[in-house]
């Protein structure tokens, strides 16, 4: 190498000044960054459940997340902290990995996983970590005749705020600010003694309480006992009405039944009483009628005997009747019916001896009463013929 710089001179020299024109032009464009632009294969996942405890976190939410969001294609490791109200997933993926792909694909886990979360869990969001984020400046305030409150309200107040307007800034945070607390030291002796008098206070208002309670309880009770007995002389009275209603029932349609028989009986006595009444009318002129027989017959065995001697006399119309009728010749102009029968059997007579019947009538005092009789008298139920003498008597 020496040789040849002896060798050439003029070449190394233009070289050395090629490069220190080159260093010249580059520090003189090159931009101061203390922190330059990096791809971090980071992706932070955190969700908000208000009000749950880091339990319930866990389990609800960040278990799910683990489970969802670890089957990603390039996640190396998958790291969790599960805190009151808020849970915190981070995902390590891969160095090569391109980051963009790789927060779509956990959108889409997000996505599916999200059903599984409470209702009251928000949603997840997606932080990407970069060197951006990072705060690139910390600033120490401090400011003399100030106490540590008033240094905490100037910084809250008017440093902060400052920060906040000023270009490029995206958040600005504060620590070792003090905030005013009130400390509240209970006397332990005084609370025992108010402890004892609500104890005592409250345990009487209970035994108050209980007592009354026990009074309602036992008329309720005596109310429900009353309610049982009331139920119970109900079902007997229900019974018995029951059984009443079926007996004056029974009774009722026995009644009806006896006043239905009455009714045929009212119906039949009348129908009788009727036929009585018609039977004692007939019976009446059978009676005359007979008696007008009885005379005739009389009259007609006298006339008889007095054309006779004393020894050949007839003691009755049926021997006059038999002699008549063994020898006719031997009474010339006599024609004599068989027998003078009752009103109601003279229809079962001869015709013959019927119209000697009415020839020997019309030879009587009644004859003018008599020329209308026919043999069609008026028939009643339950009366058959009669000897002479009278007629027979319904029953």
């Amino acid at each position: 190498m020496s040789k040849y710089c002896v060798k050439k001179p003029y070449t190394v020299v233009v070289a050395v000044v090629m490069v220190i024109v080159l260093g010249v032009i580059s520090f003189m464009n090159m931009v101061t960054d203390l922190l330059p632009a990096m791809e971090l294969p980071y992706v932070v996942v955190v969700t908000t459940m208000p009000g749950a405890s880091p339990e319930q976190v866990e389990s609800q939410i960040t278990a799910p997340l683990e489970a969802g969001l670890g089957t990603v294609n390039g996640v190396t490791n998958v790291t969790s902290t599960s805190s009151e109200n808020v849970s915190t997933v981070v995902l390590e993926f891969d160095g090569g990995t391109n980051m963009d792909s790789a927060m779509v694909n956990l959108s889409t886990a997000v996505d599916q996983v999200r059903g599984a979360l409470p209702d009251t869990a928000g949603n997840p969001m997606l932080l990407q970590i970069s060197p951006d984020m990072l705060p690139v400046m910390i600033a120490a305030v401090d400011m003399e005749g100030m106490d540590v409150y008033q240094l905490t309200d100037f910084a809250s107040e008017t440093v902060i705020p400052a920060f906040e307007r000023q270009a490029g800034v995206a958040s600005v945070s504060g620590t070792g600010l003090v905030e005013k607390s009130v400390e509240i030291r209970l006397n332990e002796e005084k609370i025992e003694a108010i402890n004892t008098k609500v104890l005592a206070s409250v345990d009487e208002e209970l035994a108050d309480a209980k007592a009354e309670l026990d009074d309602a309880k036992k008329k309720v009770e005596d109310g429900r006992a009353e309610l049982e007995s009331g139920k119970t002389a109900l079902e007997n009275q229900q019974g018995d009405t029951a059984a009443e209603l079926a007996d004056a029932s029974a009774q009722l349609d026995s009644a009806i039944a006896q006043a239905q028989a009455l009714a045929s009986q009212q119906t039949a006595l009348e129908a009788s009483k009727a036929a009585l009444e018609g039977e004692q009318k007939a019976l009446e002129g059978y009676s005359m009628l007979n008696a007008a027989f009885a005379g005739l017959e009389s009259t007609v065995l006298q006339s008889v005997n007095a054309s006779l001697p004393p020894e050949f006399q007839f003691e009755n119309y049926d021997a006059l009747y038999a002699a008549w009728s063994a020898a006719p010749d031997m009474f010339p102009g006599l024609d004599l019916p068989a027998s003078l029968p009752a009103v109601q059997e003279a229809a079962e007579m001869p015709a013959a001896d019927f119209e000697k019947m009415k020839a020997l009538l019309s030879q009587d005092s009644m004859a003018g009463q008599m020329a209308a009789l026919t043999r069609q008298p008026e028939k009643h139920a339950g009366h058959g013929g009669q000897q002479r003498g009278g007629p027979e008597r319904p029953p």
